[in-house]
């Protein structure tokens, strides 16, 4: 006994002392190159460990590598996968007899991860299907199959790198400390961390109920929560990896401004700086491969609240986005740039009086201001090449600049820089019509159409019809041609420079610039065509209870300058003849010719049934 006893301590001893020199007597040239050999036998990569290797058996087995980095697939990346200035970590010793590798502890220093895709759409960070592991534990001597679990990595002070040669998308977050936890293949995996990206801190937290199941590119059930001052974002479902990856379940997104956020992101925005502020949206999502449809949604952008499905698909060479809403109020305003202002120095004087004959026609008056008085800024239409969209909208109210509309039906279309906006149902002013706005941006000129077809506005029809082309506000109205018509009743009219003539005063010669009247008009009509930026309209009429007029004449909409004669009739008063000219900002009010019949004595009818006397 006492011999087998000291056969046992000794052979104990020899264990132990062959443990403890084991890290002294194998060459780190060894342990590299098995390392590397067992990595590239399950992976296909390359590991390159530059630095020193510390290696320790008791009580488990840790190494320690500095100066680490895994390749990338064979294609036309950059830089590797991963690279670490210092790896650690220690693994149980009894489940590597029965082919499972249990991490106990693992710490990332300073690594770099790197993910990539190069010009042919390849993704370093895809490993050959035959090199998954296997999700289940199987004896040594199986031919080298093997499980891999980590209870605890740690990242500290890394990096990570996204980019897409295709597109030329560079991101880099920085700053990255993060902790993962995957104790069995079978629980819950578990990640949470943050970093700096575009100098904001952003944290993630994510857990997936069957790791396993990922693995063999099944789907598990998942969660995933980020947040940083200019995003949050919930996500609660189900994820399968296996190609084309898919996620389906509920979606929680909430930016405190839309404009503060594209402007972390990098993101052009074509908009006025007073929208786009609060966003929240709610739904459910399903996402297959490069589409992602949202259902069941409530979505809220500053004061708009919408409900409905929208979806999204990426596939193609520009994003499409199709989905029906339903809105309460849709104002445009906060969206919308300001008209572009006119230059301050109009030119004041009206153009010299035409004769009668050529009254209709806008000839140029000596002197009068040339320049152009519409903006001459490019307008930029590259936003409408960003992405396609087909888009159906039913508001209860929608509003415009200065127009109320009421209860709408909205289609919008955009495909390869055209927008079409068709108002196929919509209520106005106690009316109903139909409209349609058109902006081109696909070829070298742009080009805008306006097309509006009213009944019952302000007990009135209205008929428009306009196009134009140009790259700036003033090459479109100076090309722009079209029609319209009016038919209103029981309406007002504002008029300046009329209220001698509607007062009775003593009118010849009279000009007021500055007198303003509301008239009140039982019926106007009117009909003119648009041609080369100039509007003519020959057949005017106004019908109010003390006054009748007709009126002719052009206006020319690109240099801003009105020459319209007014032929004004009011019952036991007389007639007038007023020319209207100058720049319609402030036009000269000239009366040509008056008559005057009040006070005139006029012949008295013979009583019926009398006959003069015969001679």
């Amino acid at each position: 006994m006492k011999k087998l006893a000291i056969a046992t301590a000794a052979t104990i001893a020899a264990i132990l002392i062959a443990a403890l020199a084991a890290p002294l007597l194998v060459p780190d040239d060894f342990v590299n190159e098995k390392i590397a050999r067992l990595v590239r036998d399950k992976t296909g990569r390359d590991l390159r460990i530059a630095g020193p290797i510390r290696v320790s058996f008791l009580p488990k087995l840790e190494l320690a590598a500095d100066d680490v980095s895994l390749s990338n697939p064979p294609g036309g990346f950059g830089s590797d996968l991963l690279r670490a200035k210092r790896i650690e970590f220690s693994v149980r010793l009894l489940p590597l007899l029965h082919g499972a590798i249990e991490i106990d502890r693992a710490e990332l220093t300073q690594p770099t991860i790197h993910f990539e895709i190069d010009k042919q759409g390849r993704r370093n960070w895809i490993f050959p299907r035959a090199t998954v592991p296997q999700p289940t534990a199987v004896a040594a001597g199986n031919g080298g199959s093997f499980t891999v679990t980590i209870a605890d990595l740690t990242i500290a002070r890394g990096a990570l790198e996204y980019v897409d040669q295709r597109k030329s998308i560079n991101h880099l977050a920085t700053d990255l400390a993060a902790n993962f936890s995957m104790p069995t293949l079978h629980g819950p995996a578990k990640a949470e961390g943050s970093a700096i990206w575009n100098g904001k801190t952003v944290n993630i937290a994510l857990t997936a109920t069957s790791p396993d199941a990922l693995m063999r590119g099944e789907t598990s059930a998942t969660s995933i929560r980020l947040l940083s001052t200019e995003i949050q974002a919930e996500f609660a479902g189900v994820i399968g990896t296996r190609r084309p990856a898919k996620a389906a379940g509920t979606i929680r997104l909430n930016l405190p401004s839309v404009h503060n956020f594209a402007d972390w992101a990098g993101i052009r925005l074509m908009t006025a700086e007073t929208g786009l502020g609060r966003l929240s949206v709610n739904g459910k999502i399903d996402a297959v491969g490069s589409k992602i449809a949202l259902t069941d949604s409530e979505i809220t952008l500053d004061a708009i609240a919408a409900q409905g499905a929208l979806s999204l698909d990426r596939g193609g060479a520009r994003p499409a986005i199709s989905g029906q809403l339903k809105l309460d109020t849709l104002d445009l305003n906060p969206y919308l740039k300001p008209w572009p202002a006119a230059p301050s120095s109009l030119a004041r004087s009206a153009p010299a009086v035409p004769s009668e004959a050529t009254a209709a026609t806008l000839p140029q008056a000596a002197g009068s201001d040339t320049s152009p008085h519409w903006s001459e800024a490019p307008i930029d239409f590259s936003p409408l090449r960003i992405a396609d969209a087909d888009l159906r909208l039913s508001a209860k109210a929608l509003r415009f600049r200065d127009i109320e509309i009421g209860e709408s039906e909205l289609a919008l279309r955009l495909k390869g820089g055209e927008l079409a906006l068709d108002l196929s149902d919509m209520t106005l002013y106690g009316g109903s019509g139909t409209g349609k706005i058109i902006a081109d941006g696909s070829g070298a000129v742009p080009a805008v159409a306006i097309r509006f077809d009213l009944h019952g506005i302000g007990k009135g029809d209205l008929f428009m019809n306009l196009a134009g082309r140009g790259r700036n506000p003033q090459e479109i109205i100076s090309s722009s041609t079209g029609d319209g018509q009016i038919e209103l009743a029981n309406g007002k009219l504002t008029s300046s420079g009329l209220g001698d003539f509607t007062n009775g005063a003593a009118w010849p010669g009279a000009r007021s610039n500055s007198t303003q009247k509301d008239v009140d008009f039982l019926a106007l009509t009117a009909s003119g065509t648009i041609s080369d930026g100039t509007l003519h309209n020959n057949d005017l009429k106004l019908v109010a209870p003390k006054m009748s007029a007709t009126g002719s004449g052009a206006i020319d909409l690109s240099s801003r300058h009105v020459q319209y004669r007014w032929v004004l009739n009011v019952p036991d008063l007389g007639s007038a003849r007023v020319l209207v000219a100058g720049p319609w900002e402030d036009p000269e009010y000239r009366t040509e010719s008056v008559t005057i019949t009040k006070g005139m004595v006029q012949p008295q009818p013979k009583p019926p049934g009398i006959r003069p006397k015969s001679r």
